[in-house]
């Protein structure tokens, strides 16, 4: 019977809802004030004796390890007399609450060194706070409250954790429209050629092309997609000295950081052996071939997970 909005001007109201027809009455039942700037994520406690909300909103939520004068922690407000409870915030951020039952589940990028955001949840009556989801994978952007559930979206996709068995899973979404430019067609990927290699015979050259990897003959011939994965994207080819393996970075073959892999050349007619060389939780690039070819040398960018030394060298030996 109560609806509660978050506003620019510093205010928490409280509004009388009619329950026949569902829309708010007009009248204001109470209004919370005393805060330093905007106010947003209102949630209502199930016994709808106590509020949980952001007290200040963060302009650039975007911005990584934000430990300024507009970092983004939570308040719980008990309607009877104003009082306020705070969310232990760990020198971190904490943004959309969302109370079900007898804890508050809100994200926050507290115990990751790389700022990395996850699913937590806050016990008001223990003070305890959790760790819900293993930091792993991109930040989670957003989430919202259903029955039993806190619905999140992580990477452009969406999430379901059920509070009870502690799971969550990925919910696949298709949708229809209308649209001829996100038809499959055959494109000129020309002008989009970039980052070559030679064969070690110079009758071939590879490319990247489009998110593919394409080798080309220097004179007869014809021209080969190698890798053939539209909705991923394949960067850096290093043509291995025996001629029979190409190396390449690629992102999105179940993962969400570029990996390396081994494309097998098995000749004409036959298809290409493709595998996996590396899964790590960092950028992975830039791959050369050693001239035995029993190791590939190549950058991994930690840049999400350290903030000093985050460039490294490595050698992966085959």
């Amino acid at each position: 019977r109560t609806l509660a909005s978050g506003s620019n001007d510093k205010t928490i109201r409280l509004w009388g809802v009619d329950t026949s027809t569902g829309s708010v009455t007009g009248k204001e039942k109470l209004q919370l004030t005393g805060h330093t700037g905007s106010v947003s994520s209102v949630s209502f406690s199930p016994d709808g004796k106590y509020i949980a909300y952001e007290p200040l909103a963060q302009w650039q939520p975007d911005w990584k390890r934000y430990k300024g004068g507009q970092q983004d922690f939570i308040w719980i407000a008990k309607l009877k007399d104003s009082s306020i409870q705070k969310i232990p915030s760990a020198n971190s951020i904490s943004k959309y609450p969302m109370w079900i039952k007898d804890k508050i589940y809100f994200l926050s990028d507290r115990n990751s060194l790389s700022g990395r955001v996850s699913l937590f949840s806050f016990n008001p009556n223990t003070g305890k706070t959790h760790q819900l989801l293993k930091d792993s994978g991109l930040d989670i952007k957003s989430a919202s409250a259903g029955d039993n559930v806190v619905v999140y979206e992580q990477f452009g996709t969406i999430h379901i954790y059920d509070i009870d068995q502690k799971t969550t899973r990925k919910i696949d979404i298709e949708l229809h429209a209308d649209m001829v430019y996100v038809r499959e067609k055959y494109i000129s990927v020309g002008s989009q050629i970039q980052n070559a290699d030679i064969s070690p015979s110079g009758a071939r050259a590879v490319f990247e092309a489009h998110g593919d990897i394409i080798s080309v003959p220097a004179k007869k011939g014809d021209p080969r997609n190698l890798t053939r994965t539209p909705g991923i994207m394949e960067r850096d080819p290093a043509w291995s000295p025996d001629g029979g393996w190409i190396v390449f970075s690629a992102v999105g073959m179940g993962a969400i950081m570029p990996d390396l892999y081994q494309v097998m050349l098995l000749g004409e007619g036959s298809p290409d052996l493709l595998q996996r060389l590396t899964e790590d939780d960092v950028v992975e690039m830039w791959p050369a071939i050693a001239p035995t070819g029993n190791q590939i040398v190549y950058v991994a960018d930690k840049s999400r997970l350290e903030f000093n030394n985050p460039i490294d060298l490595r050698v992966l030996d085959m």
